[in-house]
């Protein structure tokens, strides 16, 4: 069974080693987790199974507008809802404290997690041509609550 809760900088080890895990060279140095964690206008959940955290969710948030700066979940836990769970929650906070538009951007080539987000009700409004270097473009995707 998944949980989502909220996480603060309790959560610093465990969202580090996921980011390693998953994002590799780019992952978040932990200094840079724990300021997210500790930021008043950031917002992260977690998603545990077991005990274990096997994704997260992170947004900043600016009056009525909110971007999502990361979104992860580990190789062996997706496809289980788990990302959407961990949405749902952002999203229903979100329209509690009167946020009207959520943004993210996500590499043109990640084919997974654009399906996810058109999924979510997201539509591409822009894209930034080399964003990335080497190449790979941001698309940037929005969705009004």
């Amino acid at each position: 069974m998944i949980t989502i809760i909220k996480a603060d900088a309790l959560y610093s080890q465990n969202l580090y080693r996921l980011e390693k895990d998953i994002f590799g060279k780019d992952c978040y140095s932990l200094q840079s987790i724990v300021q997210e964690l500790s930021d008043a206008s950031r917002i992260y959940y977690v998603a545990m199974i077991n005990n274990e955290v096997v994704g997260y969710i992170g947004a900043n948030i600016i009056m009525d507008y909110t971007e999502i700066m990361k979104i992860a979940v580990s190789q062996n836990h997706r496809q289980k809802g788990i990302a959407k769970a961990l949405f749902k929650e952002l999203s229903n906070e979100l329209q509690t404290s009167g946020v009207k538009t959520i943004n993210l951007e996500v590499k043109h080539n990640n084919i997974e997690a654009i399906s996810l987000y058109t999924n979510l009700g997201f539509r591409q409004i822009s894209k930034r041509a080399n964003y990335y270097g080497n190449n790979i473009h941001a698309v940037v995707l929005s969705k009004a609550l």
